[in-house]
């Protein structure tokens, strides 16, 4: 079955901020597989790298309040 939000589902937390970007991905039982404080001109190559890697089925982004 392909993993979606209505199936165990692998979550990708995403914190942006002007300079750099906290990372972490969290499987079904809610434990952190990976996590990582980047570069935010990185972010998107990085996303991409873990969406396939962990089969990422929900992306969450905070607030990035001084992202803007």
């Amino acid at each position: 079955m392909e993993n979606s939000i209505f199936s165990e589902p692998t979550i990708l937390g995403l914190d942006p901020g002007r300079d750099k970007c906290g990372i972490a991905v969290m499987d079904s039982q809610e434990k952190v597989i990976n996590q990582q404080v980047i570069d935010s001109a990185k972010a998107i190559a990085v996303i991409k790298q873990l969406w396939q890697q962990f089969s990422v089925s929900l992306i969450v982004k905070g607030d990035g309040t001084t992202s803007k």
